[in-house]
């Protein structure tokens, strides 16, 4: 059968739009191409500028998680203003209420990102003779499903308590150098707590679990896991619901992937260690099946981070430390070598899949590693992985929140004026790891680099063609259907590259189907 080249597009992302360029034959994609097709610059505009002007700018460069860029851009001040690498110098009670406000902003996005933008594919005819069609579309249809309304309600008030703690949001500018403008009194504290019970009771255990939160948390491996599906509705809320479906149709077996993850240490806590109360993230490389933490030299360990840009849209070639980067657009955009807008970050020359499942790994969690050495990476445990995260961070926020003194401090003074040298800043947002790097000199910001977690998904080839976590995931997709290629946009979506409502297939100049998230 003759190869065919299809286009997939426009997705949309942090960084811009993005396409995918797949050669299909005999039903199986051969080949594969991530274009981003809009140009970011950033780096750019931040050149020359005041080292404390990032901290406002580069959260445009995304509303869904503005936050977790201001904290890389907070970090890297506060790293060159003397108060610490990681944040320890700062008051304790300004450290907690970062969390909160991080936190509860990446609990508002998982609770969008499964249930308003990978669900929807799961409405798709092709299920239409499942078993479990009938429900999934009572619960998870676009605008009308129970589950799927539910989600738009209760992300909201999730996200009303990152608002109380951050003073507003999006774009809240309550995290500074030194810690936070905001002072939690006690009505804050309690009200915010009300919320989070609400949205633990109502949400999270009623419609996701169908049963108590505790019971969940005991679960330590996949043979418990089916155990407790077996118990009372469990079976019947949206996670058991989940797991039937995508067992049955197969969603275990495709988007596989790199099989190598990474994530940063995320969430400081006054000791000046992460905080782990049962857990959210140390950081990890895994590779060839063992994890490598970065223990106490954080700094050696994003050293070996590069960005390569042999096949993106910009001056020269190779591989070099953000540190070094450079962001020069080629004046004269042709097709050939260069296709794509996006860099390709590497991890010791490596590409690495980035997200909830990298951090369920990472952080030691044993159903989570449980489940990945006795069912493998894919679609389904990279989506099973977004749900579960939720469901254990739930407790641990409810925790930070009822650590917070009124009478805090939250900040301690900072200069305005910057040591010269090398600094950065990392989170985890809700997509993954993200990182600005950034040079200064003479106060002024003389390189800045930004790699977000859908460049590293998402990112094209590299020198040595080595594909990124999103293209490798998508070659064992079945293809044979081009009107309807729904394997390939669970792959897609289990990433969650911040796309829009509206998806394209386009073979050649001809649109031959159109698929819609939401209106």
């Amino acid at each position: 059968m003759t190869a065919r080249t299809v286009v997939l597009g426009p997705l949309n992302r942090v960084e811009g739009d993005l396409e995918f360029r797949m050669v299909v034959e005999d039903g199986v994609i051969r080949d594969l191409h991530t274009e981003a097709v809009m140009f970011r610059g950033w780096e750019i505009i931040l050149k020359d500028k005041d080292p404390w002007l990032p901290i406002t700018v580069t959260p445009r460069a995304c509303g869904i998680c503005g936050i977790s860029h201001i904290m890389c851009a907070v970090k890297a001040v506060d790293s060159a203003s003397g108060n610490g690498l990681q944040g320890t110098d700062l008051p304790p009670q300004a450290l907690l209420v970062r969390n909160i406000i991080a936190a509860t902003e990446s609990y508002m996005s998982g609770m969008r990102h499964h249930w308003l933008l990978f669900a929807p594919d799961l409405c798709n005819p092709r299920y239409a003779d499942s078993p479990y069609y009938p429900e999934i579309l009572a619960r998870l249809a676009p605008l009308h499903g129970s589950s799927y309304r539910a989600s738009v309600a209760w992300s909201k008030k999730a996200v009303e308590v990152t608002a109380i703690f951050a003073g507003q949001q999006p774009h809240p500018a309550a995290i500074v150098p030194g810690g936070v403008t905001t002072s939690p009194g006690l009505q804050d504290i309690t009200k915010s707590l009300g919320i989070w019970r609400d949205v633990t009771e109502h949400f999270t255990e009623n419609i996701v679990l169908r049963g108590s939160v505790e019971r969940y948390l005991e679960i330590d491996s996949w043979e418990a896991f089916q155990k407790w599906m077996g118990e009372g509705e469990h079976e019947d809320g949206d996670l058991g619901l989940f797991v039937k479906f995508a067992l049955h149709h197969g969603l275990d077996k495709i988007g596989r992937g790199l099989d190598r993850f990474l994530s940063w240490p995320c969430y400081e806590y006054p000791s000046g260690t992460y905080w782990n109360p049962g857990g959210l993230y140390h950081g990890a490389w895994k590779y060839d099946g063992t994890y490598e933490p970065p223990g106490s030299n954080l700094k050696a360990f994003q050293g070996r981070v590069t960005e390569d840009i042999t096949h993106s849209y910009f001056e020269g070639t190779g591989a070099a430390h953000p540190w070094k980067g450079t962001t020069v657009p080629v004046q004269n955009v042709e097709p050939g070598v260069k296709h794509s807008w996006a860099k390709a970050p590497r991890f010791d020359g490596k590409p690495a899949e980035v997200g909830a499942l990298a951090r369920m790994l990472t952080r030691g969690d044993k159903l989570i590693r449980d489940m990945e050495r006795k069912l493998g990476p894919s679609v389904f445990l990279r989506q099973f992985a977004r749900i579960h995260e939720l469901i254990i961070s739930t407790p641990v926020i409810a925790d930070w929140l009822r650590q917070v003194d009124p009478r805090g401090p939250f900040y301690v003074p900072t200069p305005r004026k910057v040591a010269d040298g090398e600094y950065w800043g990392w989170h985890e947002a809700h997509r993954g790891a993200l990182c600005h790097w950034v040079v200064y000199k003479d106060n002024k910001v003389v390189n800045y680099q930004i790699i977000a977690p859908t460049t590293w998904n998402v990112g094209p080839q590299d020198g040595a063609d080595q594909y990124g976590a999103i293209a490798s995931a998508c070659m064992d997709c079945p293809a044979d259907d081009l009107e309807n290629p729904v394997e390939v946009f669970h792959a897609l979506r289990s990433f969650d590259p911040c796309l829009v409502c509206t998806v394209h297939v386009v073979d050649r100049d001809r649109t031959i189907s159109r698929f819609r998230l939401s209106p």
